[in-house]
């Protein structure tokens, strides 16, 4: 009998499976679209590296405009690409805030119904900002306006900077704080029927810190 055929008969006999190289876990392909090109994106890029998730498994970008439907513009385009070259993306989360976007309300429908497609939604009342100052307190007051929300924050972060590519590092130390106060924040919002403030941002962040666990070896 040849190698060839003494190999394959191992194999079918069970012999020699053991001295396999085991494999990585399969996991998901994820694409997170941020509205804003700094901030969001600067936050989950420093979370997608602290948590070891390649960037061949997730892309996370803010180049798609500072209006909600844009982002499901640049999201919807983005996947049609992927799908056309054979590496499709299995969940796509849309991450807005509502700021004062006339397109805001439209902007969910049109995420709801794009679920099927693996479309998320994680909008930010009124901004992303309100999920970074959680990191440090927790409140239910409302914030007419991002700037009020930024103004509280550097109450606990003077050096705060939209731009900081760094940033995540100010908020990494505080994350499961953040996504305690987060989730009650969020039930708060809905028990009082009310959005401002509210966040889904600790949604994201959990399913990253969920994707980066699929990942280890069996």
């Amino acid at each position: 009998m040849g190698a060839s055929k003494r190999f394959d008969q191992k194999i079918k006999d069970g012999q020699g499976i053991a001295r396999l190289p085991p494999t990585l876990a399969t996991y998901k392909r994820v694409l997170v679209v941020c509205e804003g090109k700094k901030t969001e994106p600067n936050y989950f890029e420093g979370l997608a590296n602290e948590l070891k998730i390649k960037t061949a498994n997730i892309k996370i970008t803010g180049e798609s405009g500072s209006a909600p439907k844009s982002v499901v513009d640049h999201a919807k385009n983005l996947c049609q690409h992927a799908e056309n070259i054979g590496n499709s993306f299995e969940k796509v989360y849309c991450v807005i805030d509502k700021d004062r976007h006339p397109d805001y309300p439209n902007t969910l429908e049109q995420i709801r119904q794009l679920e099927s497609k693996g479309f998320h939604a994680i909008p930010s009342v009124p901004c992303f900002e309100y999920f970074l100052l959680l990191h440090f307190k927790y409140t239910t007051k409302p914030f007419p306006k991002c700037k009020q929300v930024e103004s509280a924050l550097k109450e606990h972060l003077p050096d705060y900077d939209k731009g900081d590519k760094n940033m995540f590092a100010n908020f990494s130390g505080h994350l499961e704080t953040a996504k305690t106060n987060a989730a009650k924040s969020l039930a708060h919002a809905n028990n009082s029927e009310t959005d401002n403030p509210s966040t889904k941002a600790h949604e994201l962040v959990q399913y990253m810190q969920d994707l980066k666990e699929k990942r280890k070896t069996p």
